[in-house]
């Protein structure tokens, strides 16, 4: 026998055993399935609001300066206005207002 014919047999035995309920569906119905679960992925992936990404950013400049082995207490007097500075100029002051609500650098133990 061939690979795919085991692979169909084997499929349909799960399908059988596994999920009954499904048994009866036709393929239309398990393709319209698999776009609806990939739009539903896509969709989420793009609702991140702004201060979450602020979070994010933070969290990736403090693994910046835990990886150059530098002490944590730079990142608040030094680069958190930095990026400020480079937000606010890029982007415009209504951005850079973001980074004031929840980017904190602080030591996690």
């Amino acid at each position: 026998m061939s690979n795919e014919l085991l692979l169909h047999s084997k499929l349909s035995k799960h399908l059988k055993t596994k999920h009954p309920h499904l048994q009866d569906k036709s393929t239309n119905y398990f393709k319209r399935l698999s776009e609806q679960q990939t739009k539903a992925a896509n969709s989420s992936i793009n609702k991140i609001t702004v201060s979450e990404k602020a979070q994010i950013a933070s969290y990736q400049v403090s693994q910046l300066i835990a990886q150059n082995m530098k002490a944590h207490t730079i990142g608040e007097p030094l680069i958190l206005p930095a990026c400020k500075k480079v937000v606010a100029t890029i982007l415009g002051n209504e951005t850079a207002k973001e980074i004031n609500k929840d980017s904190t650098v602080q030591r996690y133990s």
